[in-house]
């Protein structure tokens, strides 16, 4: 159910001149090496993720092709799947790759919630940005510190849940940034580095997240730096990320990086 369903959908990107629906499924196969769930099955196109509940993304099914069976019955099949994990059924679908699939579960009653935007820039435009010398080095480290972990707040949660650790560090040799002033953690984030089936380099960032007091200073930016800098030394050429729809502050800082819209998701439920 992942076939394009209008000429609109499958309009070339001018610039790159490949199909903006192949572009959109490289992207996302390598977002979600970036942030691997535990707990994984493949129903023929369509990744079935578990995380325990943590993050939509490590708990929902990513269609990128064909299920290995009629629509209905992998309906059927990925219910099934996650009631047996205690889990909400979920699917997280990119458009417009998969326009035709989210069609599909609007007329069964599935409720979209969340649109998020896939944001991309090149690592040569986000190096450009000086950095702040009246801030110090961020600190890059391979796995998360306590005070990292401490400074974590997923969506304004609390404690981290321990799967929250595992999902972020599962991905291939990724780095946890965090800038430290008067001893205070100001701000953090996570990169990783992955390639896509064309062999570009494409450096994942997650967790980025300012202190109350911290905001508006410039951390947000100082960190995407470092961590850009990190992952241009191991190959990449361009940066991804997922923003909110509605979240206007970081949607600000972002444009003054140079990052431009690849494309957007949402998530559907069943009633």
């Amino acid at each position: 159910m992942c076939r394009p369903p209008s000429i609109a959908s499958t309009a070339r990107i001018a610039t790159q001149g490949v199909d903006i629906t192949d572009s959109i499924r490289r992207l996302e196969h390598v977002a979600a090496l970036g942030w691997p769930a535990p707990d994984t099955q493949a129903m023929g196109g369509w990744l079935l993720r578990a995380a325990g509940g943590w993050t939509g993304r490590a708990n929902s099914v990513l269609p990128l092709g064909e299920p290995d069976r009629p629509l209905e019955a992998a309906l059927t099949a990925v219910r099934q799947w996650y009631a047996e994990r205690g889990l909400p059924t979920r699917f997280q679908v990119p458009l417009p790759l998969c326009t035709e699939l989210d069609t599909a579960l609007h007329s069964r009653g599935w409720r979209a919630y969340n649109p998020t935007l896939v944001r991309v820039a090149s690592t040569d435009r986000v190096l450009t940005m000086p950095q702040d010398p009246q801030l110090p080095p961020a600190c890059l480290a391979p796995r998360p510190s306590q005070e990292w972990l401490g400074a974590c707040h997923y969506r304004g949660g609390s404690d981290l849940p321990p799967v929250a650790v595992q999902v972020m560090t599962a991905a291939a040799d990724p780095v946890f940034a965090s800038v430290i002033v008067d001893g205070v953690t100001a701000g953090i984030g996570r990169a990783v580095v992955d390639f896509d089936a064309t062999g570009r380099g494409w450096c994942g960032v997650t967790a980025l997240e300012t202190a109350p007091q911290w905001r508006r200073r410039g951390i947000g930016l100082h960190i995407v730096r470092a961590l850009v800098g990190w992952a241009a030394g191991r190959g990449a050429t361009a940066i991804y990320l997922q923003v909110m729809e509605d979240n206007r502050a970081a949607h600000a800082m972002y444009d003054r990086l140079g990052f431009t819209t690849s494309h957007g998701y949402q998530y559907r439920t069943p009633p």
